[in-house]
């Protein structure tokens, strides 16, 4: 699932925070995303990319399981 927002007055890291998610790099590619666990274990997890420009903050969610 996609979620645009037009140009927040935070950066993508902090308001990520603030719904809950915390920063993952992932050990294989480097690349950086957002995590959100449901449980205490490592899945089921809310995993999100945040793709941020000038006019706008693309997140692109979805659930591991």
């Amino acid at each position: 699932m996609k979620i645009t927002i037009n140009k927040p007055n935070d950066y993508a890291r902090n308001l990520m925070r603030k719904c809950g998610y915390a920063a993952f790099e992932d050990p294989r590619t480097k690349e950086n995303s957002f995590v959100r666990h449901l449980t205490s274990e490592f899945y089921p997890r809310f995993h999100a990319y945040a793709d941020e420009n000038d006019e706008r903050l693309i997140v692109n969610l979805h659930l591991d399981q």
